[in-house]
This record gives structure tokens, C-alpha cells and sequence, in this order.
């Protein structure tokens, strides 16, 4: 489930990026060679970013019209089924290391009563 929340964490941020330097991407694409040169320094930093978030986009195989608002909101679920689970887990362990010291009791107490016997003290 971690898992699965980091990696819709991965592709909100993908899309924020691509999204956010989406027109500036566009505005350098209809550039002509000589203008795009000179929009490239002054805005390197965006399209680099927005040409990296494509490709992982890509990779993650998503869709560019999904919503990002969907996915925060799945991220959201997501760790809050995580966050649940958890508190699970840590009740049920309490409850195992109380079983197990339960069992250590009664081991000790049955063990003491068998030495007891063994010497001939009935308790």
C-alpha cells in the first residue's frame, strides 16, 4: 500500500510539472530556430523540467488529460487506508507481545508447579 501511494506521488508531481511549464513548452515549440535558441537560455530551467516530467509521464504511462486533482485525491486515500493499517498493526502486535508474555506466565507457573511436585511440596 506505501508502495502504491509513492508511486501515485511520483506521477501527481509528473503532472504538476508537466502542466505547469506545459505552455511555455508550447510557446518555444512555435518558435523558429534562431528565437527558440534565445527562449531556451532564458528558460531553460522550465523545459528541461516539463521535457523530463514528459518522459516519465510517458514511462508511467499516463494519461495527460487525467486529472491531477483525481490523483491527490487517490493519494490521499491511499495513505489513509496506510495510516489505518498501521494503527491495526501496532493494536494486534501489542496484543501478540501480551499473548506471548501470557504463555511465558503460565509456562513458568506450570514449570514451578512441576519442580514443586518432582520435590514432593504440593502448592
Amino acid at each position: 500500500m506505501n508502495t502504491k501511494a509513492t508511486h501515485y506521488k511520483k506521477i501527481a508531481g509528473y503532472l504538476e510539472t508537466y502542466n505547469k511549464h506545459y505552455d511555455i513548452y508550447e510557446d518555444y515549440k512555435n518558435l523558429g530556430k534562431k528565437k527558440q535558441e534565445i527562449y531556451r537560455r532564458e528558460h531553460n530551467q522550465e523545459l528541461e523540467s516539463y521535457e523530463y516530467a514528459k518522459v516519465m509521464k510517458e514511462n508511467y504511462n499516463v494519461n495527460p488529460g487525467i486529472d491531477l486533482d483525481k490523483v491527490l485525491e487517490l493519494i490521499r486515500e491511499k495513505n489513509g487506508i496506510v495510516v489505518d493499517l498501521n494503527k491495526d498493526y501496532a493494536k494486534v502486535n501489542k496484543r501478540v507481545k501480551n499473548l506471548t508474555e501470557a504463555r511465558k506466565v503460565i509456562n513458568e507457573t506450570a514449570a514451578g508447579r512441576e519442580r514443586s511436585k518432582n520435590e514432593g511440596i504440593v502448592k
